[in-house]
């Protein structure tokens, strides 16, 4: 189909990012932005600007970007899916599996797609972290241990960080929503998960209503041999060193996934080596471009976006049954809506 026209709800850092790359991705599109703040920026970009929600279906998009707090998520895109709009979400899809279910079931009935914005599952490195523990070169995964973490005020080194989303319960903060990707992609590399447990927790001084802290337990479905697979996750916004890392030890070597530098790696436990198998000196900013890629390509052929709606549900499902561990403390089963599933 063409893509006429183009909406953008949202104008902080993300539907800054996304408003760039739609426009050289569509030349002639006429891209209107619906936001709240007064900003002069990337004024000379979109054609120009909402204020409200029926302005919005006026415009009749044929794509819409929800790029505003997650609290607002399923919300807007309810009333753009409504009118017939293709969708893609910024992660994470909402804060809770409220009103999920009816957003995707109202995309299915319209045959309309619902990309949701893991951008990880885009990553060249992370693509190939999966194709090497899919492939059985490591062996069986017996373990994962994973982490990832930034000091919160040097994500956006100039802005208040206690005025950004990350930091406001109220719109979706917090390190487990905010770093859900981990959740996302070990659930898309090593399958489904059965339990959680684990504890959120703010340990540091930072101004924030939020947990600056998630260190919770996953555990997958039981392999062929009966045994448990378990992920360890740590998401801070403590970390004064930034790191995203995924290691999987398997049982003939481990395999390390490094999100920031782009490399992986085998360490062969016998040898004690390391040997660097690929490196992705693209960087993770690519992946934004490939997801955009990818959801133009599925409206075009009517084919499964890389991470659909459904993906975003599990993962908030996923999120509900932490913070339920963390709140009654031991292991909690995963409780997934099986009606709602991929078509």
């Amino acid at each position: 189909m063409n893509i006429e026209r183009i909406l953008i709800i949202g104008s902080g850092s993300i539907g800054s990012r996304h408003l760039d790359i739609c426009r050289n991705m569509f030349a002639n599109a006429e891209i209107k932005l619906m936001h709240h703040a007064q900003s002069k920026a990337f004024e000379n970009i979109y054609n120009s600007s909402l204020k409200s929600m029926s302005e919005a279906i006026d415009f009749k998009p044929n794509l819409t970007i929800v790029a505003n707090p997650a609290t607002f998520h399923v919300e807007s895109a309810q009333a753009l899916a409504e009118n017939g709009s293709h969708l893609l979400i910024e992660k994470p899809i909402s804060i809770n599996s409220n009103d999920v279910k009816k957003l995707i079931q109202t995309c299915q009935s319209k045959n309309l797609i619902l990309q949701v914005g893991y951008n990880l599952r885009f990553s060249a490195s992370l693509q190939k972290y999966k194709e090497i523990i899919s492939s059985g070169q490591i062996g069986e995964v017996y373990e994962i241990h994973c982490r990832a973490g930034q000091y919160l005020p040097d994500w956006r080194p100039d802005t208040d960080y206690r005025r950004g989303v990350s930091a406001q319960k109220d719109l979706g903060g917090g390190a487990l929503l905010e770093l859900s990707h981990e959740i996302d992609y070990l659930r898309w590399i090593f399958g489904e998960i059965r339990w959680v447990s684990g504890k959120l927790s703010k340990e540091s001084d930072l101004e924030i209503d939020v947990e600056d802290t998630a260190h919770f337990k996953l555990g997958f479905k039981e392999t062929l041999k009966s045994q448990q697979l378990v992920a360890d996750v740590r998401l801070d916004f403590i970390q004064k060193i930034p790191v995203r890392k995924c290691t999987a030890s398997g049982i003939n070597a481990n395999l390390e996934w490094n999100g920031l530098t782009g490399e992986v790696t085998i360490i062969d436990k016998t040898l004690n080596s390391r040997e660097q198998v690929f490196i992705d000196k693209m960087g993770l900013s690519k992946t934004y471009e490939y997801e955009w890629k990818g959801l133009v390509e599925a409206i075009n052929t009517g084919g499964k976006p890389l991470v659909t709606g459904v993906d975003g549900l599990r993962v908030i499902e996923i999120i509900e049954a932490i913070r339920k561990a963390s709140s009654k403390g031991g292991k909690v089963d995963v409780v997934y809506d099986h009606s709602v599933i991929d078509k």
